[in-house]
């Protein structure tokens, strides 16, 4: 999707001047300082991407940091972002392949999708913790070609680089679009249900607005705040197809056949059905298909549910917050909340006692 730069000119003004100071700083502060490695959070943001690629001109390791497995650890990315697709592919070979242990490496791989399905919190926000069990769409209909397909969160990853950009479709909407229209001549009897990624929830930009406003006669589109079960919905249907989503290869692990049409992470392990065209992806989806080999499944299950470096002084005690060295670490987010309550506490001191100037003056 391509946003429209005319109604978000200031926004970007200010995100480009954000980037280039930022890039110039660390350019100065490296060329006076010349340290041995940098270390900077995520990677994907203006003014961050700019710590990275002042680095990368000057030839200094930068150190990207992120969430780990779960709130007890962290993860580094030396000289990458974390979401390189080929540096992370090797990534997460690697780490399976290091495995001394094989049984506890299934078995921990394993109990990621185990966790998953069952909405346990780890290193993020679990968005199926509030939906109803077993629940399906009321129209779900047991005699048709059911295709589950699972969006994923574009938004996030529009930014990072060519590798992320996707190459059946312009966008999401565009695929599901197109997969409706022709699979009503491929297969009558298939029904397209899409499930609106539920972290999307509340949203209001085009694409969200876009996705809610599908309609065709052989598909449903599910609400990101709709109650119904993502995993009982998986399993009803007969074939997954996403564009990304984590839902994707979770499907190959619980046996279902997977049909991928964008980039992710776990693109190159393995399990999926991955057309080279809209047409082949038509195909796929309009027939019964076998579930692939879990292999790959496994290999991604396991890398998300044991990467990472324990911490050593900082011990959590949520998703944001925690104690360094038995001192409390208040949340950047709620300092941010309380400077904004702050702000707009004085904005109103100062509007009150202006219209009380103007009384007296009157």
């Amino acid at each position: 999707p391509e946003p429209d730069l005319d109604a978000h000119r200031a926004l970007l003004v200010r995100l480009m001047r954000t980037a280039l100071r930022s890039y110039r700083a660390t350019l100065r502060y490296l060329d006076r300082q010349r340290p041995d490695r940098v270390y900077v959070f995520n990677g994907r943001f203006a003014g961050m991407r700019a710590v990275l690629r002042a680095c990368q001109a000057r030839q200094v390791d930068c150190h990207i940091h992120e969430r780990g497995c779960d709130n007890w650890h962290y993860d580094l990315f030396v000289n990458h972002l974390p979401h390189d697709l080929r540096e992370m592919d090797a990534a997460i070979q690697q780490h399976w392949s290091r495995a001394v242990d094989t049984v506890e490496r299934d078995t921990q791989a394993a109990q990621w999708f185990e966790d998953r399905r069952r909405g346990v919190e780890k290193n993020w926000h679990s968005f199926t913790g509030n939906q109803i069990a077993g629940s399906l769409p009321g129209n779900w209909r047991d005699d048709r070609h059911n295709i589950a397909l699972f969006c994923s969160s574009e938004h996030e990853f529009n930014a990072i680089g060519p590798s992320w950009k996707m190459d059946l479709y312009a966008g999401q909407n565009d695929g599901i679009r197109r997969l409706a229209q022709d699979l009503k001549t491929a297969n009558p009897q298939a029904h397209l249900y899409v499930r609106l990624h539920p972290g999307l929830a509340g949203g209001d930009n085009s694409y969200i607005n876009e996705a809610r406003s599908l309609t065709a006669d052989n598909m449903t589109v599910i609400p990101p705040e709709e109650p119904l079960d993502t995993y009982s919905i998986m399993q009803a249907c007969d074939t997954v197809v996403s564009f990304g989503s984590s839902v994707g290869i979770e499907a190959v692990y619980w046996g279902k056949p997977s049909v991928l049409l964008g980039p992710c992470q776990y693109r190159y392990l393995g399990g999926t059905y991955q057309p080279a065209t809209h047409a082949e992806a038509v195909e796929l989806l309009a027939r019964p298909l076998p579930a692939q080999e879990r292999t790959g499944a496994l290999i991604f299950g396991y890398w998300l549910q044991t990467r990472g470096i324990r911490y050593q002084y900082f011990e959590p005690t949520s998703l944001f917050g925690g104690k360094f060295k038995g001192r409390v670490v208040h949340p950047p987010i709620e300092k941010a909340r309380g400077f904004k309550r702050l702000r707009k506490n004085l904005s109103r001191l100062g509007r009150d006692a202006l219209k009380l100037l103007r009384r007296r003056a009157a």
